[in-house]
């Protein structure tokens, strides 16, 4: 049924439920696994004014927890024996994870949400809510 998986990591505990998720999915279906991180270009624009280092020296930092992020996603998932491939990308996390998906040809899409209510749910769930709007492959929401 599922022969590739397409998981999105940020690094919160919800992401690494979806991480444990799709490792089982894959591991199940003997699937293939996508793993990637977006280093989101609003949120850099967002810290400008308060940043004391150089936008730069940010970005660099949030691509290297980016990069954190997917190999301990890949160290996971090979433990199970599951091919992986890696991505690391910047710009808009749904309209990234969207178009991946349809660059891979991923027969399903897994991402992380809190659930919450309220502004924390806008702020938070915002991506996957978009992702699930947009996307034109089956996706997961974990909690």
């Amino acid at each position: 049924m599922f022969k590739k998986i397409l998981v999105a990591t940020d690094g919160s505990k919800h992401a690494e439920k979806a991480v444990d998720y799709s490792i089982a999915l894959a591991e199940a279906f003997r699937a293939e696994l996508i793993v990637l991180s977006v280093v989101e270009k609003a949120q850099l624009e967002r810290l400008e004014p308060y940043a004391k280092e150089s936008i730069q020296e940010i970005k660099e930092k949030m691509k290297l927890k980016a990069k954190q992020f997917v190999d301990e996603a890949e160290k996971k998932a090979k433990s199970k024996n599951i091919k992986v491939t890696k991505y690391i990308l910047e710009g808009d996390p749904a309209e990234l994870v969207c178009d991946q998906a349809e660059r891979e040809g991923v027969d399903l899409i897994v991402v992380g949400t809190r659930g919450s209510t309220g502004v924390q749910r806008v702020v938070v769930g915002s991506h996957a809510i978009r992702i699930i709007r947009w996307s034109k492959r089956p996706v997961l929401i974990a909690r």
